[in-house]
């Protein structure tokens, strides 16, 4: 097929080497046949909620519904292992605006300006006591969460490296996003919200909705602090609202590219509506007593699918590495937390140093001119030199 022609917003011409497909509009039969086939099949791990949940993300309905179904005692689930969890995950089209950004940009937050550390996530069980394949985070406040959201998509698309929206509006989202299903609980008493929750590919799912949510007479940083309110916004919007206005907006978009061919609005949509994402919906765990072992199972299904982070610096890149191999340990209770807090370069108290550095005296300033040294290995060839409290006449390195 012989490249396309697009003139953008600011009159140029844009080459579009594949022809984009119009979106697909779903009905509520389809709905009720998936979430029928996900509750019916004994390989998905959620509550009933999650699974409501699940359901409003896919727009490629006729495709996730033979996959979900379980027949024979086989279904059509993918696998991933992670470390020692078996990790069974459902593929298709996503809604754009159907993916959460409440786990922050987890694989590249500590290297982006003004992107926060997502929160702390645990595991559930149900009932019965067995793991489920869904987490949970908490917040103060619905606000707390939607600032924590606003300022990820900020930090994420104003980074160079990590807004792809160009190679988005000319090919589309080319390779899945993962997410798992996250209940999001607030101290304060306000209602849980139930989310799909990016866990890798949050850069590409940010740029994808600063390419559909393009505002021709703003500047690039405004148009990044548009979908910054937009993605806060999603946060608390209902799925049938979500869904009602996607079904608007594609049924106008592929009237649109009918009536008028390809023009730069209904490239938007078709580029950037539809994301391939890779959903978890079960597990095989390998001990059932550790709350913490899906967490550390997405840990491990992030670096593997990651050799390294973007190639921004050969520093960055061990950074990373070591930053997932204390997370790693932290979840599974071999290291102690002041430990993390002295690989994040948190602030130690007495207590805390004691920890690390038993019978070295209980207080740093006991000790003029006193710092430590930990290092941390993270795999072959990877270390992170984390230096405080290293004595000025000699360096001695601390494994705890």
């Amino acid at each position: 097929m012989s490249p396309r022609t697009v003139v953008t917003e600011d009159g140029t011409e844009m080459q579009i080497e594949r022809e984009p497909r119009p979106l697909p509009l779903h009905d509520s039969k389809d709905l009720s046949a998936l979430k029928r086939q996900l509750r019916a099949n004994p390989n998905i791990k959620l509550t009933a909620t999650a699974i409501d949940v699940a359901v409003g993300l896919f727009i490629d309905l006729p495709k996730v519904i033979r996959v979900a179904t379980h027949e024979g005692g086989i279904d059509a689930l993918n696998s991933q292992y992670a470390g020692s969890t078996h990790l069974l995950i459902l593929e298709g089209e996503a809604e754009g605006d159907a993916l959460s950004y409440v786990l922050g940009n987890p694989r590249l937050g500590d290297l982006l300006k003004g992107a926060p550390k997502g929160p702390r996530i645990t595991g559930v069980r149900d009932e019965a006591g067995h793991l489920l394949a869904q987490l949970v985070v908490e917040f103060g406040s619905v606000a707390e969460a939607e600032s924590l959201v606003e300022s990820t998509i900020r930090g994420t698309l104003l980074d160079p490296g990590a807004n792809y929206s160009d190679s988005i509006l000319g090919h589309g989202v080319m390779s899945p996003v993962d997410a798992v299903l996250v209940e999001v609980r607030f101290t304060d008493g306000s209602p849980s919200l139930y989310v799909v929750a990016l866990y890798d590919g949050t850069s590409r799912a940010a740029s994808a909705a600063l390419v559909r949510y393009h505002d021709s007479t703003l500047a690039p940083a405004q148009n990044v602090a548009l979908v910054a309110q937009k993605l806060r916004a999603a946060l608390t919007m209902s799925s049938r609202k979500r869904r009602a206005t996607y079904l608007k907006q594609a049924e106008t978009a592929n009237l649109s590219y009918e009536r008028d061919g390809l023009t730069m609005p209904s490239l938007r949509q078709f580029q950037a509506r539809r994301i391939p994402v890779r959903l978890i919906v079960g597990a095989q765990f390998s001990d059932e007593s550790n709350l913490n072992e899906l967490p550390a199972a997405i840990t491990a299904a992030q670096s593997t699918r990651h050799i390294s982070v973007n190639p921004w610096r050969e520093a960055a890149k061990d950074n990373v590495t070591a930053q997932r191999t204390v997370l790693h340990l932290r979840q599974a209770g071999r290291v102690s937390e002041a430990f993390v807090h002295l690989t994040e370069d948190r602030p130690l108290n007495d207590e805390e140093v004691n920890d690390l550095f038993p019978g070295g005296g209980s207080r740093s300033g006991d000790r003029p001119g006193y710092r430590s040294r930990s290092t941390v290995v993270a795999g072959r060839g990877h270390r992170l030199h984390t230096d405080r409290f290293q004595g000025v006449q000699g360096s001695q390195a601390v494994h705890p």
